[in-house]
């Protein structure tokens, strides 16, 4: 099968949940027999220079990339509201990349079509003028939910008002998406429930990130000196959870245990957070070797109030075998139990506790690892996941 992917940014560096999930879908389909191609916008934001991205996705993937400035800007946030298009999404379309997909298209015929996350859907008007062949939204998120929690949370009156006019934008936007295209394809069950509880009956398959177990396992009942966080820190709900933690978990955390760290990672760490280096928190700024880093710790936390689709991150930490504390939107999407997986908390006072109670029975937190990593290998398998994706694949086109 020929397949086309559209993706909103590069998906390299290979340091973030978005560019772990796109790249990792690439492998496992053309593992599965699929000639991939892939053709992205390079954002302002995560721009990358094509000298450095890596060969392999020329020859593997026929890569094509436009350079576009989506900064967010003042001056065209106001003008937004004289428009019926939600500012998110409509900063990432460009007439050159309509021109580029016309070329490709017509250059080559495709069987199937896959948007990465919903800020590609802005094209799709344009490809079913184009071509038809049938068009796949994976939603990484549901990002109208993630906007309508970060504005809940939001004090400043004008600036909740804003974000709940674009919340409400986006919605309507990602609706009218998930009923457009030939099929759906949440990265979490949780995602897929609500697309059909909004009366979505589009072809549908919730897809997970699959992960490769590493070989080895964190060490049996390691005593808890360090608790650890990374993660894309200019992403807005990990912002949110990151202070959360820092100004009302650890200082319940830090008077029970003073001898215990948090340990801090992540690319674009915002200038705040940066200049904390007290009370037990030590901030890294971007790694070179992210499983390196959460190898380095004990206990792995997820903090996270907003947000949907599925941490990858935490994923990877579970595949590990880490001892986690995660809020429940944290861990939504994953089939986890509490008190068997990780912990669930969500109040500061919760979150301490079940902290401390890991910290204080290295046995238990061990045997928590344990429990994750064997979810990872049952469900989470990357063979697995991309095996059952490339089927639904061929059911849609009839390949």
């Amino acid at each position: 099968m020929r397949i086309l992917t559209l993706y909103n940014r590069v998906p390299y560096p290979l340091k973030d949940g978005g560019a772990l999930a796109v790249f990792a879908m690439l492998e496992q389909l053309r593992a599965n027999g699929h000639q991939v191609d892939l053709m992205c916008l390079n954002p302002s934001r995560n721009f990358i220079n094509s000298s450095d991205i890596p060969d392999n996705f020329f020859q593997h993937y026929q890569l094509q990339t436009l350079v576009i400035n989506t900064d967010i800007n003042q001056g065209d946030a106001l003008l937004n509201l004289f428009s019926r298009r939600p500012y998110h999404t409509s900063r990432f379309y460009h007439p050159d990349f309509k021109k580029m997909l016309e070329a490709r298209l017509r250059a080559k015929e495709y069987d199937l079509i896959v948007l990465e996350a919903t800020f590609m859907g802005v094209y799709l008007n344009d490809l079913r003028r184009m071509t038809s062949s049938p068009v796949v939204l994976r939603a990484h998120n549901v990002d109208h939910l993630i906007w309508q929690r970060i504005a809940a949370g939001t004090r400043d009156l004008l600036k909740k008002w804003y974000l709940q006019v674009q919340a409400t934008r986006l919605k309507k936007f990602e609706l009218k998406l998930a009923t457009a295209v030939d099929a759906l394809i949440p990265i979490s069950p949780v995602d897929l429930a609500y697309f059909r509880k909004q009366g979505i009956t589009t072809a549908a398959i919730a897809s997970p990130m699959g992960i490769a177990l590493p070989e080895r396992a964190i060490p049996e009942q390691q005593k808890c000196r360090q608790l650890g966080f990374i993660g894309t820190l200019d992403w807005l709900p990990n912002q949110e959870g990151v202070r959360w933690f820092i100004d009302q978990c650890w200082p319940l955390v830090h008077a029970k245990m003073p001898k215990l760290q948090f340990h801090l990672a992540g690319r674009k760490i915002p200038v705040d957070l940066q200049a904390i280096h007290s009370d037990g928190i030590v901030v890294f700024g971007e790694v070179p070797d992210a499983s390196a880093f959460m190898s380095s710790l004990q206990l792995f936390v997820v903090p996270l109030h907003s947000g949907s689709g599925i941490r990858i991150k935490l994923l990877e930490a579970m595949a590990m075998g880490l001892p986690i504390v995660s809020t429940t939107v944290g861990a939504e999407g994953i089939a986890v139990v509490n008190g068997t997986h990780m912990l669930l908390a969500d109040t500061p006072e919760e979150f301490a506790g079940a902290i401390q109670l890991i910290a204080n029975d290295p046995a238990f937190g061990y045997q928590l690892g344990l429990n994750a990593r064997q979810l990872i290998a049952e469900h989470y398998n990357i063979e697995k996941t991309g095996r059952e994706l490339s089927a639904f694949y061929r059911d849609l086109t009839h390949a």
